[in-house]
This record gives structure tokens, sequence and C-alpha cells, in this order.
């Protein structure tokens, strides 16, 4: 999963940064916030991905791990939607110029708040069911949010560069490009996540999680006789 999503920034990064002619310091801001957001990923998927071995109960620390990510992603989409209401208050004659210092002041405290309160909402939601499920609608549901921002910014973003000769320094500007960076972000843990779940599904079912072979009655086996994958029971409590 890792290796693929590093592969999809770059094949959007490249023809982009090659088609407006970017400067170097450019590809550095890149490199680190694709690195950044790689590690980022890996870090929202370690509950599932690295639970504990005793009881087979997920360590509370991955479980905040996730949804201090989670609540940083909804604190970005909170300003995102702040900075680009100001430009549609420019658009519309009730300020003077897009963007401001302070409303992206506005937008960083946002951020902040959004952040601190959606963390521990997200702990609960998370602690509420088998982990990979909730991780897994929590990751869907962002993702269609950052969608439904990306799709709803852009007539925006269209508006403000007719009127606007620079929009690099306009809040709608960042604020679509942010959404659309997000949406990225959350593909990768998406897709690994439903297949996860589907899995889990049919373990919990008795089935082998790979080929579907029936295995009830047969829980003291290692692997699955049919396909040779490893298999073995798994409790659902969560911590």
């Amino acid at each position: 999963m890792q290796l693929g999503q590093l592969m999809l920034y770059w094949a959007i990064l490249i023809p982009l940064f090659l088609f407006y002619g970017m400067e170097p310091e450019f590809w550095v801001w890149a490199v680190v916030i694709v690195t950044a957001a790689t590690v980022l990923q890996w870090l929202y998927l370690q509950p599932v991905l690295r639970p504990s071995a005793i009881g087979g109960h997920v360590r509370p620390w991955w479980v905040w791990c996730s949804a201090v990510i989670a609540g940083l992603v909804c604190g970005a989409l909170a300003a995102a939607v702040l900075t680009m209401s100001v430009d549609l208050a420019w658009l519309l004659g009730l300020k003077q110029e897009p963007g401001a210092d302070g409303a992206q002041l506005a937008a960083l405290v946002l951020l902040g708040v959004v952040w601190l309160i959606a963390t521990p909402l997200v702990v609960a939601f998370l602690r509420k069911d088998r982990i990979e499920h909730r991780l897994g609608r929590l990751a869907s549901a962002v993702f269609l949010g950052t969608l439904v921002e990306f799709l709803a910014g852009i007539p925006l973003y269209e508006m403000v560069r007719r009127r606007e000769p620079c929009i690099s320094g306009t809040g709608t500007f960042w604020s679509v490009w942010f959404a659309g960076f997000l949406g990225f972000f959350l593909l990768g843990p998406v897709v690994v996540l439903l297949i996860i779940r589907r899995r889990s599904r049919a373990a919990d079912r008795g089935h082998c999680a790979a080929c579907g072979y029936d295995l009830r009655g047969l829980a003291s086996r290692e692997r699955c006789p049919e396909c040779g994958a490893g298999w073995a029971t798994r409790p659902t409590a969560q911590s």
C-alpha cells in the first residue's frame, strides 16, 4: 500500500511541477510533504497492522495515534471550509479582498480547536467495535468529506481565478488543492481497511480469509488446508 501510494503521489506531482515549471525549492517541499504523508498513513493503520499479541487487544496508544491523525484531518477540512467561505464573501461583495492575514489566523485557530475536540471523540468511536471496522468507516467518511469539499470548491476556484490575477494567495486556491491532497492521503487507508474488514468478517464466520474455505471445526489448524494461508481464530474483544 505504501509503495503504491508513493507512486501515485509522484505520478501526479512530477507532471504537475514540470508543466508549471516549479522552482527547486518546491521539489524539496514536495519530498517533505510526501514523506510526512506516508509516515502518517503508516501510523494511522497501526492499530490493525500491529495489534498486541496478548488476547488480541489493540494497544491504547495505537488507537490514540490514529485518532490524533483523524482529528488533524478533520481540523484541516474545517479550516479549508472557512478559507473558502472568506473568498465567497469577497465574491458576494461582503469584503474588499480575497483572503487576509486575519482569515489565515482564524483558519489556524479553527484547525487547532477542531483537532482538540475531534481527537477524543474519535477515540470513543474507535473503541465501540472491531478496530478495523471503525477505522474503515472513519476513513471512508472523511474521504467522502474531502471529495465533497474538493468538488464544491472547483466552481468557486474558477470564479476567484477570473476576478483575481494572482490566486496563489487566496484561501480557495489552497483549500481546493489541500482537499485533493487529503483525498489521495486517505485513499490508501480506505482500500487497505476495506480488504482487512472483508477478511476479518470471513474469519469471524469460520472461513479462510484468503480463499473462503470453510474452516469451522479446524480451529487448531495453523494454516488453511485448501490454500495454505495462515489462519487462526481471533477474539473480538478490544481495549
